[in-house]
């Protein structure tokens, strides 16, 4: 489970309700399960990491580089994304949350509650400056000037976790040329991410395994604690009907069918690594082919129960709101930080929630911190809300891409050249011979390389430079083994 269960894949689920269930178990069987089992058996089999397990087939080691790059590149974001929950965590301690109400440094198109707004323009008023503005009220001569302001500047409408996530978290500013100042807040709440992070790895996979039962089963129990207080609340049936209810038309979308494979690749995280490592640490005979599938129905499972959370607090919402589900479920890049504190709001109690919810979070964060995989898609100019970056930072970004990617031919080339300089034989001779597993390539312990070959099937020579064992072969023959390696790069 991650923090994609939770987040980006209720996104999907907006746009094409219980009929993305059915483009997401395709690719569930097509790419996912697939994937998981064959990096989970690479991983087994070698007791290698991303790079040495690339032994079977010395070409190719540049896969592992990038795997490696692609990991390093995203650890450096993805650790801002858990500062951002600690620091709502933190503010989550106050007798009134921060983002339940329009401050001074609230838009002048804040609104705390979307009923308000329509009841403005249901009597003629303009909402301004977090009221509504009527002829009676400011006069016509203001009620004028008003008006043509929001007609003239498209004046958008705001909640108060939308700005409060915007202007006082993130301190977000007109574009990518004004830096800002330093938000030693946010730079606190980063030092102790990593803090957090190097605990959890403090001795290797000993700490990161215990890590791991508070990471894996706390964000279960508090999406069962929702789940039991959101059924309860009135509308949540409305909300959860709408997550079930598929929209048949979507499945004809191409876009949704899209969305159905990266989602795949987010949240079951293939091609970046992370599950060659772990499953390097798994017994040679662990049957990895049921952790693969269990590993990937759980996770299917998971987003779906995440979605039934979701849902049924979001049909209180709009039960509240008298608006319809569908208009509260908008999806966005701040999912996680604007319609999902705006909710808490609205339960009794709502630092509690929020409390559970933002814990939730971080121990999603910190249990997936290198999940997400590098996706090639089509290029378009790169935006946020309405704002273009500029051609300079997509090209930023294109070469910070293709670090991990050219390491795939980089290493590939630099081992042809090297293997046609030393052996002086042809290109390809060379390219054959790289195609090949190394004489070493297998598993790691002694005992496993006797159970798949004979003394006289393996070559032993690539080990002389090793302390020998002597060990007797079915046939009476002593030869000579290394002891095994513990690197796991």
């Amino acid at each position: 489970m991650n923090a994609t269960n939770i987040d980006r894949n209720q996104q999907r689920f907006f746009s094409g309700s219980g009929a993305f269930m059915i483009p997401f178990l395709c690719m569930l069987l097509i790419t996912g399960i697939p994937l998981v089992f064959m990096e989970m058996a690479f991983g087994q089999f070698a007791s290698c990491g991303v790079v040495s397990v690339w032994s079977v087939c010395p070409l190719f080691e540049g896969v592992g580089w990038a795997m490696f790059v692609v990991s390093v590149l995203i650890a450096i974001y993805y650790n801002m994304i858990i500062a951002w929950t600690l620091y709502y965590l933190f503010a989550s301690f106050t007798k009134t949350l921060p983002w339940s109400f329009c401050g001074v440094w609230s838009s002048d198109g804040c609104f705390e509650d979307r009923a308000e707004i329509s009841n403005c323009t249901r009597f003629g008023g303009v909402w301004y400056n977090s009221s509504c503005k009527t002829m009676d009220s400011v006069g016509l001569e203001e009620f004028l000037h008003i008006q043509n302001i929001t007609n003239h500047s498209s004046l958008e409408h705001h909640s108060p976790s939308d700005d409060y996530f915007h202007k006082v978290v993130l301190d977000i500013t007109k574009g990518i040329n004004d830096m800002g100042e330093v938000r030693w807040e946010l730079a606190l709440c980063l030092l102790l991410a990593w803090l957090l992070v190097c605990i959890c790895l403090a001795k290797g996979i000993k700490t990161s395994g215990k890590a791991v039962y508070v990471t894996a089963f706390f964000p279960y129990l508090v999406l069962t604690i929702l789940l039991v207080r959101g059924v309860t609340l009135k509308g949540s049936g409305d909300g959860i009907l709408y997550f079930l209810t598929p929209q048949w038309d979507q499945l004809l979308n191409a876009k949704v069918w899209a969305d159905a494979a990266v989602q795949i690749f987010f949240s079951l995280s293939p091609c970046w690594g992370g599950l060659i490592t772990l499953s390097s640490y798994n017994k040679f005979h662990n049957n990895c082919m049921l952790d693969a599938v269990l590993v990937s129905v759980m996770d299917c499972l998971t987003s779906v129960f995440a979605g039934l959370v979701i849902f049924a607090i979001i049909g209180y919402m709009a039960n509240e709101l008298h608006v319809g589900v569908k208009e509260v479920a908008t999806e966005g890049a701040g999912l996680a930080f604007v319609v999902y504190p705006e909710i808490v709001t609205k339960l009794p109690v709502s630092q509690l929630w929020s409390i559970l919810f933002f814990a939730m979070l971080i121990t999603l964060g910190l249990g997936t911190q290198v999940i997400l995989i590098f996706t090639c898609v089509n290029f378009s100019p790169t935006k946020y809300d309405t704002y273009v970056f500029p051609a300079w930072a997509d090209g930023l970004g294109f070469i910070l891409t293709l670090t991990s990617i050219l390491a795939i031919p980089a290493v590939g080339l630099f081992k042809l050249f090297m293997e046609m300089r030393n052996t002086r034989h042809s290109f390809l001779q060379c390219a054959r011979k790289l195609l090949k597993p190394l004489p070493k390539w297998g598993p790691a312990l002694k005992e496993h390389r006797l159970e798949r070959a004979t003394i006289d099937d393996i070559d032993v020579s690539a080990f002389e430079s090793q302390v020998p064992l002597t060990i007797s072969s079915v046939n009476g023959i002593n030869s000579s083994f290394p002891h095994p390696t513990n690197s796991r790069l």
